[in-house]
């Protein structure tokens, strides 16, 4: 899963978030992106570490240009801050 820590919408007073917000933090799932990576790229082998780390190159940059039609930043990897990937096992509510 892909998380953006921004957004292109509007705030309830109406202010486009892109003014007071410069950098992306995207945040992965390891698990989740592990089991959807297959459907998403068929070609990809999602045991192959190297595999893995292209395709989410790839879909970072994807994010990063589509929020850059926004942005209108210089080059959409300056609106990236940083790739947060984290691979847990679920919360069951004890430790």
């Amino acid at each position: 899963m892909l998380v953006l820590a921004i957004s292109t919408d509007t705030d309830p007073l109406g202010l486009n978030l892109f003014e007071y917000m410069t950098k992306a933090a995207i945040l992965i799932d390891g698990g989740y992106l592990l089991k959807r990576l297959p459907t998403v790229c068929p070609n990809i082998d999602n045991k192959d570490p190297v595999a893995v780390a292209t395709s989410i190159s790839r879909l970072v940059t994807a994010h990063l240009k589509a929020q850059n039609k926004v942005a209108r930043a210089e080059h959409p990897r300056s609106l990236l801050y940083r790739v947060f990937y984290y691979d847990a096992r679920p919360y069951l509510g004890k430790s």
